[in-house]
Formats: C-alpha cells, structure tokens, sequence
C-alpha cells in the first residue's frame, strides 16, 4: 500500500517507493524480499523501530490515517 492505494505485485519484481510516501507490504505467500531505506537515524537499535510497523494492526491504523 502506498498513500492508500493497495496493489498485488508478482515477483521478481523491483519496487520503488519514493522518499516520503506512507507504504506498507504484507506478504500473501512465502517470500524473501530486500529493502533499502534511506533514514538519518544512526542508533542501530531504533532503525526497525522507525522503519517497520510492528503489527498488522498498525498498519491498518497507517492505511485508516492516509483516508
């Protein structure tokens, strides 16, 4: 989901999502999948912390506050 707009991607595929933009991806099947994030944070500890909801449910309230 990007700025609430779900889409259904079949792989190999290479996405890009630009800098900014709310987005989320839920896997529908067994997948392995590389991300590269651009953040100033430099704390090892809290780059998934700022990077990755930590549950489906966070990413419905995302996807609830991009309506």
């Amino acid at each position: 989901m990007v700025d609430g707009v779900r889409s259904e991607l079949t792989g190999p595929a290479c996405v890009t999502i630009v800098a900014g933009k709310h987005h989320g991806i839920k896997a529908l099947t067994n997948v392995s999948w590389y991300c590269i994030h651009a953040t100033d944070c430099t704390d090892a500890q809290r780059v998934d912390e700022l990077l990755i909801a930590a549950s489906d449910e966070d990413m419905s309230a995302i996807g609830r506050s991009m309506l």
